[in-house]
């Protein structure tokens, strides 16, 4: 899962959504897998999604594009005691 993780922040590069400026259906689907991910029920994959700021600022940016009426972004969510 490492792997997978660090192969989707690779792709995503500095870029805002995956195609641009713009959200996307690619960024929706990714972003469903992070949503799923950073529940508020700690586990091991989240611990591992937290691991990279890159996604985490994505899932953010998704967040606020898809729920702007949303508060609760990435720095809110209880963190995983794993290694």
């Amino acid at each position: 899962m490492e792997k997978d993780l660090q192969a989707v922040a690779d792709l995503l590069g500095g870029r805002k959504f995956f195609y641009g400026d713009d959200i996307s259906h690619v960024d929706c689907v990714i972003f469903g897998f992070l949503l799923f991910w950073l529940s508020p029920f700690p586990t091991p994959v989240q611990a591992q999604v937290f691991k990279h700021p890159p996604l985490l600022g994505y899932y953010d940016r998704c967040l606020q594009e898809l729920y702007p009426e949303n508060e609760i972004t990435s720095d809110k969510i209880p963190r995983a005691k794993y290694p």
